[in-house]
């Protein structure tokens, strides 16, 4: 396929246009891509929901576009194989119709199954780390077939070892491990609100995949609707240190401690600093969540990350945090 305009191939809806673009079906297309190409020239794309295009991308783009989903019963345990080109959210109501339960928390987060592992996608208390088995890729550089495991994939918070080599592997399959036990993971505050507007006591793996549903369509913009990448920026980690200065100048600071650090809200900083009242050329941030940036007038990825590093600059000027992109950007020098 020649070149082509990826903006209706990605959720920002920006202007990018690609120098090749091919459609790739099955583990063989990506080898036989790389084989022709060389790995510097691939792009590998799912659904274009986690990505910040440049306005000419100077790859061959690689549409996922694989099917299929294989399931293998170990007692109580589910091993569901699914191929990278798999709709995410849809594969989460296929597991609960089925019984097979683990991604409830996970529901409606827009992308493909193949680009899940890459940010270690995460909601409401769950990450993808915490119910994946394995990972089946294509090293674009060598050529050849290699699986890692949960533990090589070196998951931190949206964070792997493929979003630390971009390019160098291509996901063809991810194999999740899921129960046919209900249980629900279902402490997070917004969950716990929605369980207590219901009257729900003690929620089912369906009812809290509703609830994270319901949430998320209150609070985040319909892609289709508003183009947006979901958060744009990461919450950030600081030390105790840090975070325990940063409250004595503003009490009402968020935190939450975890092993790597205190985290803070990005979203709460980014409302502070009063960005909720701003836009350029049709760039604003979403006003439900300030971590999504929303492209309402066709504007360029340019655009978008000129109104991204004004932010990140504020951000770290007013509170000392330097907020890190969480979409991959792509394309620019």
């Amino acid at each position: 396929m020649t070149s082509l305009n990826l903006k209706s191939f990605n959720t920002l809806s920006v202007e990018a246009v690609a120098d090749q673009v091919e459609i790739v079906a099955s583990e063989d297309d990506i080898i036989k891509l790389a084989q022709d190409h060389g790995s510097t020239r691939l792009l590998v794309l799912g659904e274009g929901s986690n990505v910040l295009l440049a306005p000419a991308v100077h790859r061959v783009v690689c549409l996922m576009r694989s099917r299929g989903i294989a399931v293998d019963e170990i007692g109580s345990r589910i091993k569901v194989t699914v191929s990278a080109g798999e709709n995410w959210h849809q594969l989460v109501m296929w597991t609960l119709e089925r019984g097979y339960y683990g991604l409830e928390n996970l529901a409606l987060i827009p992308g493909s199954a193949g680009a899940a592992p890459v940010q270690n996608i995460g909601a409401y208390g769950v990450e993808l780390a915490d119910v994946l088995s394995h990972v089946d890729v294509v090293d674009l550089e060598r050529g050849g077939c290699e699986t890692f495991t949960n533990a090589q994939c070196g998951f931190g918070y949206r964070d792997s070892l493929f979003k630390r080599t971009p390019g160098r592997y291509a996901i063809t399959q991810v194999t999740l491990d899921l129960s046919k036990e209900p249980g629900v993971v279902a402490a997070y505050p917004d969950l716990q609100e929605e369980f207590e507007r219901e009257g729900v006591i003690a929620p089912t793996p369906e009812q809290v995949a509703a609830a994270v549903t319901r949430v998320r369509q209150t609070k985040l913009p319909d892609p289709t609707l508003t183009p947006n990448a979901g958060s744009f920026f990461k919450n950030p980690v600081v030390t105790a240190h840090q975070a325990a200065r940063l409250q004595q100048s503003f009490a009402q600071l968020k935190v939450y401690p975890t092993e790597a650090g205190v985290k803070l809200s990005a979203a709460q900083l980014i409302d502070w600093a009063g960005w909720k009242e701003r836009n350029s050329h049709g760039v604003r941030v979403w006003p439900r969540q300030p971590l999504v940036l929303v492209n309402e007038l066709g504007s360029s990825g340019a655009d978008i990350l000129q109104f991204a590093a004004a932010i990140q600059s504020d951000i770290a000027d007013r509170y000392g945090v330097r907020l890190e992109i969480e979409p991959d950007v792509i394309g620019f020098s």
